[in-house]
C-alpha cells in the first residue's frame, strides 16, 4: 500500500503543534511562532493549512484556540492536549505520536531550552526546531 504523504504531513503537523504548545506553556503560541516551527520541519506550510491542523486539535478538545480580529490565532493545550504529550492517555488515530522511548530523547534534548519562547530569541526557536526535526526522523515506523 502506498504512502499517503498528505495524511502523514497532517498527522505529524498535529503531534508537533501539541509538542510545541505544550513546551510553552503556560503562555501558549501564537500562529506566527507554530508556522516557523512547522515551516522549519515541512517546508512552506502555508497560514491556512496551519490554522486547519489546529483547528482539528480544537475540535479533539486538546488545544484551546483565541482567534483575534486581526487573523492570527494564539493555542494552549488543554488537559487533554497534554495528556497525549505526556504518554499518560492513549492517542487516538489521526495524530502521528511517536514511540514513548522517542519522548524521553526529546525531553533531554529540550529540557535546558528557556521558555517561553518569543521571534526575538531565534536561537531557542531553532534548538526547539531541531528536536522537532530529529523527533520527525526517529518516529518514522513507530507507533505507540
Amino acid at each position: 500500500m502506498p504512502i499517503d504523504l498528505d495524511k502523514s504531513r497532517r498527522e505529524g503537523m498535529r503531534w508537533y503543534l501539541l509538542v510545541a504548545m505544550h513546551r510553552a506553556e503556560p503562555l501558549g503560541c501564537g500562529d506566527v511562532m507554530l508556522k516557523t516551527i512547522m515551516d522549519d520541519i515541512y517546508g512552506e506550510v502555508t497560514p491556512t493549512e496551519l490554522h486547519q491542523q489546529l483547528s482539528y486539535l480544537e475540535k479533539r478538545k486538546m488545544v484551546m484556540l483565541t482567534k483575534n480580529p486581526d487573523g492570527h490565532w494564539h493555542g494552549r493545550c488543554t488537559a487533554l492536549g497534554i495528556d497525549v504529550v505526556d504518554y499518560t492517555v492513549d492517542c487516538r488515530a489521526g495524530i502521528a505520536r511517536p514511540a514513548k522511548v522517542l519522548e524521553l530523547i526529546w525531553h533531554a534534548k529540550v529540557r535546558s531550552t528557556s521558555w517561553p519562547l518569543t521571534t526575538k530569541n531565534s536561537s531557542t526557536i531553532s534548538c526547539l526546531t531541531m528536536a522537532l526535526m530529529a523527533m520527525k526522523t526517529w518516529q518514522v515506523g513507530y507507533n505507540d
